[in-house]
């Protein structure tokens, strides 16, 4: 099986900086920094 085959569908981002604040975010990460996606990608 391929590694994509068990990703997930989600709504917590748009782009690839606001990805990686939510890794930042989930791994409790301090010394990298990035943006949230804008809530106004969403609508």
């Amino acid at each position: 099986m391929k590694p994509e085959s068990e990703a997930e569908e989600t709504d917590l981002f748009e782009t690839l900086e606001g990805a990686l604040a939510c890794l930042i975010e989930d791994f409790n990460l301090s010394d990298l920094d990035a943006r949230r996606d804008h809530p106004s990608l969403f609508s």
